[in-house]
C-alpha cells in the first residue's frame, strides 16, 4: 500500500564512462551502500553485508551503464540503471543464469544486439518503498530506453515479478527460468519489455517523465546529470 504523503525528490542521470570520461564518480559509493543495505533486507541476502553495519553492492557494470537516481537533499533514495549489451552479452542476468545459457537465450530472442540493453538495480530505500518513487523509476527507464533506441530485458525474483509486469514485462520465451541464485537467495526469472503490453495510463506516465527528465539531444551532449522536479500524478 502506498503512503499518501509523497516525497519531493530530484532526478539525476549519470552517463556511461565512454559518454563522459571526465565526470567524477564520487556519487557511486553512496549509491552502492544504499543498494547493498536494501538488498541485504535484514539478513535475507547476507552477501551484501560487508562488515559491522556496512553494506555494499558493487559489480563490473557500473561504468558502462546509464544510471537514473532519485534524490532528496543530495541523498539517493532510489535508483535504476540501463546497461547497453555488448557483443559478449555480459550483464547481471548472465552472471545469474550462466553466460552460455544467456547468450543462447538472447540470440533466440533477437539478432539486434546493438539495440538491446539490460535494466537492473531497480532499488528503492526501505524508508521510501511505500511511495511512488519506485513507480517513477520504472517509467523513467522506459523513457531513457526509448530515447536511446533500446529494447530491454531484466531479471526479477519473488518481490519484483508482479511489479515489473505492470511495465510491459513478458517472460522470455523458452528461457524465462526460474534460475536459483545463492547471492540473491531467490528464484530468478528473465523478462523482456514490450511497449505493446503497456496500458494507456503507463504510456502517458512515460511521456510525462520523459519531459521531466529533459531527454533531449542538447541535454545528453552538454551535461552528465539532470536535476528537475518530479511528476507525481500518473
Amino acid at each position: 500500500m502506498l503512503s499518501k504523503e509523497q516525497p519531493h525528490f530530484q532526478w539525476e542521470i549519470k552517463l556511461p564512462f565512454n559518454r563522459d570520461p571526465t565526470q567524477s564518480y564520487d556519487w557511486l559509493e553512496p549509491v552502492n551502500e544504499m543498494r547493498g543495505y536494501t538488498l541485504y533486507e535484514n539478513g535475507y541476502r547476507p552477501f551484501f553485508k560487508t562488515g559491522s553495519n556496512q553494506f555494499s553492492d558493487r559489480d563490473d557494470f557500473e561504468f558502462a551503464s546509464y544510471h537514473i537516481l532519485a534524490k532528496i537533499d543530495n541523498k539517493t533514495i532510489g535508483c535504476i540503471r540501463l546497461l547497453p549489451l555488448s557483443v559478449n552479452l555480459e550483464c547481471v542476468t548472465s552472471e545469474i543464469v550462466g553466460q552460455e545459457i544467456f547468450t543462447t537465450a538472447i540470440n533466440s530472442f533477437t539478432q539486434e544486439i546493438d539495440h538491446l540493453a539490460e535494466v537492473s538495480r531497480w532499488i528503492v530505500h526501505p524508508d521510501y518503498q511505500e511511495t511512488m518513487v519506485g513507480y517513477h523509476l520504472g517509467y523513467a527507464v522506459w523513457s531513457l530506453a526509448n530515447y536511446l533506441g533500446y529494447r530491454f530485458i531484466a531479471n526479477g525474483g519473488r518481490k519484483s515479478n508482479k511489479l515489473i509486469t505492470q511495465y510491459g514485462a513478458v517472460y522470455l520465451p523458452n528461457y524465462a527460468g526460474p534460475y536459483y541464485s545463492e547471492k540473491y537467495n531467490d528464484n530468478i526469472y528473465i523478462f523482456y519489455f514490450d511497449k505493446n503490453k503497456l496500458s494507456e495510463k503507463a504510456l502517458k506516465a512515460i511521456e510525462k517523465v520523459s519531459s521531466t527528465l529533459l531527454l533531449d539531444h542538447a541535454c545528453f551532449c552538454r551535461v552528465h546529470s539532470s536535476k528537475v522536479n518530479p511528476v507525481y500524478n500518473t
